[in-house]
């Protein structure tokens, strides 16, 4: 009986006995194992609901402190998490922000691997608060959240944002104008970027405000930035020069060398060296001044060369801070047009060999960057230069500021070395003319500055038998060049721009009598400009420098009186000492959101 049961279970598909026992025990095994693991589950999405309930109730009861409307954190969805040194920065995006295509930062598992660490010890909410953003240190939420690290970490990974979505490139100068838009976020917007790839050099987010009277000035500009820094000095000012100029540079010879070198021929040594300066610079200086066209940045990676478009990050943070930035301009193609220069100069653009090289000089490129000056400078000091193009308007100042000179060291009885003096005839007339980097700025026929007129005039004069002697300067030492100007007669710098350079006045402060084109119209108004129409210099072209010369030469008395004048305009104008009070007043008016012109607005 029971081996035909047996069989009619076998035939109906039942299984054998020993399988059914082998069933049995098994399902004996894994009944208590899943139970064991569900029960484990259940409590553990109790345990992270209740986490989580209770930093809920948390923020919720911060937003009530802190003056939020109910949900201005509990009710976004997503957020944006980035470090900065040791703070741990948090902002809240609503789904379908015009924000949350543009923002970044780290994962959740970095930031709860950092806090685990130690690097950690701080976290800043950043919220609107009636329409404006704020910045709120949370130590009870860093509290719980260093407390339950695990289950916070996997709850935060559901909805943390770490990338950026945007669906088309954006452009520097759209950047700037982004973050500009919104600079608390400017630690999520630019997540990733130098220097916000190295969150442990960051100045803190929670700053203090620099000394006012404290100034940065930054990137060689001949001896400009060194005379300006020891006048402001004088002053009372906290100030400190420095460039990433290599060592070896070859154009040092050009500049004094007696700023800071912040360099590494190692790019990561490098890279580490500029952050960490750019750092103590953030925390430390009120305001910064700039020179070297397109190089808006400590770092390299972010100057506005060729197709990079990358922002400069660095100085927007600077920005965000309310440091007062401003810009020394390097020359007639540093932030105007070419075409407004050709326009203005009377065509100087066709005797230049920059015209046809529109990675060096084009309306395109110039605009670009007289468009990220605009968006970036407190002030830009035009140093008697044409405003034209964005060169107007009351971010730009038309008169000398910068260019300043210490009377002491370029003064008429200046000492001569022996090794610097001029091997010259009884009753020669030395005439003085230099052009720097000439090799460069010279070929086929461009000659900008008119030096082929200067020298024709010369050896004519030399041969009508008038004891006149050319010293051509080029690629001097700025340091020694002062000492060949002191020396001369006459000094004649450029025919064709219309407006002064440094070689002239380096003459006028040595008391010098000044041979060159003086155009003192302004483009936007009626009346000339007051510092070119009062150059005690004899205006001279290519066409008539030869007359200049020749009547000059004949006439000692006249030259002894435009040198006496030269030296009154100079110490009026470019004297050290006035240049850094003109300095401290554009500061202080740029601070306070005056226009920065102070001599358009004498009485404010």
């Amino acid at each position: 009986m029971s081996t035909s049961n047996g069989l009619a279970r076998r035939q109906l598909g039942f299984p054998s006995k020993r399988m059914r026992r082998l069933w049995f025990a098994w399902v004996r095994q894994f009944i208590p194992g899943f139970i064991r693991r569900a029960l484990r589950k259940r409590i553990a999405n109790s345990r992270e609901q209740l986490i989580r309930f209770g930093l809920n109730l948390k923020i919720a009861s911060i937003e009530r402190e802190l003056g939020l409307a109910s949900g201005t954190i509990t009710g976004n969805r997503k957020l944006v998490i980035a470090q900065r040194k040791s703070e741990l920065l948090v902002h809240f995006i609503e789904s379908g922000s015009s924000e949350l295509s543009l923002a970044s930062g780290i994962t959740a598992r970095d930031a709860i691997a950092k806090i685990r660490s130690g690097a950690i010890s701080r976290i800043i909410l950043i919220a609107r608060s009636h329409g404006e953003f704020g910045y709120f240190d949370l130590p009870h939420v860093f509290k719980s959240v260093r407390k339950h690290l695990s289950w916070i970490g996997i709850w935060l990974d559901r909805f943390v944002q770490v990338t950026k979505r945007t669906d088309r490139p954006i452009d520097r100068l759209e950047s700037i104008r982004i973050v500009q838009a919104n600079e608390p976020l400017i630690d999520f917007l630019g997540a990733g970027e130098l220097p916000f790839a190295m969150p442990e050099c960051m100045p803190s987010h929670l700053w203090a405000e620099p000394k006012r009277r404290s100034a940065l000035l930054l990137n060689n500009c001949y001896y400009y930035y060194e005379v300006l820094a020891s006048a402001l000095r004088a002053r009372g000012w906290d100030v400190h020069t420095a460039s990433f100029e290599p060592p070896d540079s070859p154009s040092r010879k050009f500049f004094w060398n007696k700023e800071e070198i912040v360099y590494d021929a190692d790019p990561v040594a490098h890279r580490r060296k500029v952050a960490e300066f750019f750092s103590s610079a953030a925390e430390r200086f009120g305001a910064i001044q700039l020179y070297g066209q397109f190089q808006m940045s400590c770092f390299r990676e972010n100057w506005s060369l060729g197709d990079n478009q990358k922002a400069p990050w660095d100085f927007l943070e600077l920005r965000r801070r309310g440091i007062v930035i401003g810009y020394t301009p390097s020359g007639c193609l540093d932030g105007a047009r070419q075409s407004a220069i050709r326009s203005v100069s009377g065509d100087m653009c066709a005797s230049c060999v920059w015209e046809s090289q529109p990675s060096v000089c084009s309306d395109d490129l110039n605009g670009r960057w007289a468009q990220q000056l605009e968006l970036m400078c407190d002030w830009v000091g035009l140093e008697n230069d044409y405003a034209v193009d964005e060169r107007t308007g009351p971010r730009y100042v038309r008169r000398p500021v910068v260019t300043g000179l210490d009377p002491s060291i370029w003064k008429p009885d200046l000492v001569i070395p022996d090794k610097f003096k001029i091997d010259r005839k009884p009753g020669e007339i030395i005439v003085y003319h230099a052009f720097g980097n000439s090799s460069l700025r010279q070929s086929n026929g461009k000659d900008v500055k008119g030096s082929g007129s200067i020298l024709a005039a010369v050896e004519r004069l030399q041969g009508e038998g008038v004891p006149v002697k050319l010293f051509y300067a080029t690629d001097i030492p700025t340091t020694e060049v002062r000492f060949y100007q002191a020396q001369a007669d006459i000094v004649v710098d450029q025919l064709r721009y219309g407006r002064l350079g440094s070689n002239a006045r380096e003459a006028l402060m040595l008391g010098k009598p000044l041979v060159a084109r003086i155009e003192a119209s302004q483009v936007d108004r009626e009346e000339p400009l007051d510092t070119m129409a009062t150059v005690p210099a004899a205006s001279a072209n290519e066409a008539t420098v030869y007359e200049v010369l020749r009547r000059l030469a004949g006439d000692a008395e006249m030259r002894r009186k435009m040198g006496m004048q030269s030296r009154e305009y100079a110490l009026k104008w470019h004297s050290a000492e006035v240049c850094a009070a003109r300095f401290e007043r554009i500061v202080d008016r740029a601070r306070a959101g005056l226009p920065v012109d102070i001599d358009e607005h004498p009485h404010v």
